[in-house]
């Protein structure tokens, strides 16, 4: 039987020899390991503390060389965005002003020509330029010397219910203008044209005689006819608007929502209209908040509750610049402020009287002084800009000497009281203007100035609502503070021409010149610039002659906003007030960073 070799005493030797190997080289390590630990951290702590000024700057170096890193990426990030309008949201602008209608062939008040304007498109439009475009026109011709104009309508175009948009509206709109039951405000202006229907997209109309002016008339909104089927032409003013209101215009109306009927606050809201050729707006609604209250319009600008507010007066510019950020953007209108002299009876019928309030009226002074600089000072009874080659011509300047020698020779002396009379009459004005924006300031400051001369003057303020029955119509006044509206075309017939001096008409001085009615006949029958420029010209004359008024200022909008919206952006002349809205496809309330392409 086979046994196995008795195990040798050396190789259990081995093995112990090889644990206790072990154990000793881990003694070894361990204690060069606590020597070299207490060699180098622990008795070189205190060395950290002896160089702890330097560890600090350089950490401090390295946190400003981090930082500095991370701006410099925001700044490289921020140089490739911009922040731009997004789409979306809710707009709501304030405008003071009466409201009863929507329909734009009654629109009249501020606060109605505005909600019109969002709501209703017309043939004609004007670009960026204050030209005339076309807007549901896509061309238009001119024809028979003037006479005779041929409009053509974009194709496919659509009212916000849908339904097609075709030549009959046009002739619909145009004879409810003309009828007089309907009594529309535009009336005379269309009453001796006639307009027919050539086919579905093309409309002609037919003047008795060449008018240059032709074309502005046709930036009227246009009316559904279907809408007013079965409506009396004398039931178009009182029927319901809101409901009617089927336009062809960037929005659409939702509702009209009154909040306080006895402080004439309402709200009118619109949706975008899909339908709009130009395609919708990048807003999504649309509110216009109509206030009869200054002080109420103020209050919701300040809390938030409109986003804009077009026609702030500068003193309440100023009181709101003190309290909130705000956007102001300046457009010159198309409107010249002036001083009327009512020249056909009182002291103001003579000529000398006249002219010598022109020289003592400091019109500088005036937009230095209560308009802060924020207009433009203007001598002549046109917008310099809708006429060129008048720059020679302007009322003499601000001549106080001048003004006294003028009415001595008139026979008018200083009193006693240092208040000029003629045969014991004193020279008393009755001045007039409305209870609104910065006028009653600007007449107070050239009222001051007549005082100089010696002249007493006597202010009244009226309330805007009342001012044509009570004050235009009788023409109630020695000297009315008024803006008128001139537009997109020079042509101010309405308020000079002899024609007008009447109740019914716009001629406020009752102004008469045949030099005047003659220039100003000729200038609106003429197409060609040259000749026009040229009646223009003549007319400015004799108008500086006569004196029958003191042109002051071109009229501005100040138009006022939360810094977050995008809204109006040009500083270019604006035909009227609601023009703003000529690019308000592109208005928005909110702004985001966008990357921009490089």
């Amino acid at each position: 039987m086979n046994q196995e070799p008795p195990q040798k005493p050396f190789g259990r030797f081995e093995k112990l020899r090889s644990a206790k190997y072990i154990r000793r080289r881990l003694r070894k390590i361990e204690s060069a390991t606590l020597r070299h630990a207490h060699m180098f951290i622990v008795r070189r702590w205190d060395n950290i503390r002896d160089v702890r000024r330097h560890s600090l700057v350089w950490l401090l170096l390295l946190g400003v060389l981090i930082s500095s890193l991370a701006l410099q990426l925001m700044v490289m990030q921020s140089a490739y965005q911009a922040p731009l309008p997004v789409a979306g949201g809710t707009y709501a602008e304030g405008v003071i002003g009466q409201f009863e209608t929507l329909n734009p062939i009654f629109a009249a008040s501020p606060a109605e020509r505005a909600a019109s304007k969002l709501a209703f498109a017309g043939l004609l439009g004007y670009d960026q330029t204050g030209a005339v475009t076309g807007d549901l026109a896509q061309s238009w011709s001119a024809e028979a010397g003037g006479k005779r104009f041929v409009v053509t309508l974009r194709p496919n175009l659509l009212w916000q219910d849908g339904k097609p948009l075709t030549a009959a509206d046009v002739v619909f709109t145009i004879k409810s203008i003309q009828d007089p039951l309907a009594r529309s405000p535009l009336q005379a202006a269309w009453q001796s044209i006639s307009v027919k229907q050539l086919d579905e997209r093309r409309v002609e109309f037919n003047l008795p005689a060449p008018f240059a002016p032709f074309p502005q008339l046709l930036t009227v909104g246009i009316l559904p006819a279907h809408q007013y089927a079965g409506i009396k032409p004398a039931d178009m003013r009182g029927a319901d608007s809101a409901k009617l209101a089927v336009g062809s215009g960037p929005f659409s109306v939702s509702n009209l929502q009154l909040v306080d009927k006895n402080k004439g606050r309402l709200i009118i809201r619109f949706t975008a209209n899909a339908n709009y050729w130009r395609g919708a707006p990048m807003l999504d609604r649309f509110r216009l908040h109509v206030f009869k209250n200054r002080e109420d319009l103020r209050r919701a600008f300040l809390s938030g509750e409109v986003n804009a507010v077009p026609d702030f007066s500068l003193q309440e510019i100023r009181q709101i610049e003190s309290v909130k950020k705000i956007n102001i953007t300046e457009a010159p209108l198309n409107n010249v402020v002036m001083a009327i002299f009512r020249t056909d009876e009182g002291p103001l019928k003579d000529i000398k009287v006249r002219q010598a309030l022109a020289l003592a009226a400091d019109r500088q002074a005036i937009v230095d002084g209560p308009l802060s600089g924020r207009v433009t000072a203007l001598n002549i009874p046109l917008p310099r800009n809708l006429v060129p080659g008048l720059a020679d011509l302007g009322q003499p300047g601000y001549n106080l000497a001048a003004a006294e020698q003028m009415l001595a020779s008139a026979g008018w002396q200083r009193a006693a009281d240092g208040k000029l009379a003629n045969n014991g009459q004193p020279l008393r004005l009755n001045a007039v203007t409305v209870k609104s924006g910065d006028y009653p300031k600007v007449l107070e400051a050239l009222a001051g100035q007549w005082a100089k001369l010696g002249v007493a003057v006597n202010i009244s303020l009226v309330n805007p609502e009342s001012v044509q029955q009570d004050v235009i119509a009788p023409r109630a006044y020695d000297v009315l503070l008024y803006e008128m509206s001139v537009g997109a075309d020079p042509d101010v017939f309405a308020y000079w021409h002899s024609s007008q001096a009447n109740a019914q008409g716009l001629n406020l001085a009752n102004f008469r010149s045949a030099k005047t009615d003659d220039a100003l006949d000729s200038a609106r029958s003429r197409p060609e610039t040259d000749l026009r420029v040229a009646k223009y010209r003549t007319f400015v004359e004799d108008w500086i002659n006569s004196a029958p008024g003191v042109a002051l200022y071109q009229a501005r909008l100040h138009y006022v906003s939360n810094p977050d919206v995008t809204a109006l952006t040009t500083t270019r002349p604006l035909v009227d007030s609601v023009d703003r809205y000529r690019n308000v496809l592109y208005w928005s309330v909110a702004k985001e960073p966008v990357n921009l392409t490089p």
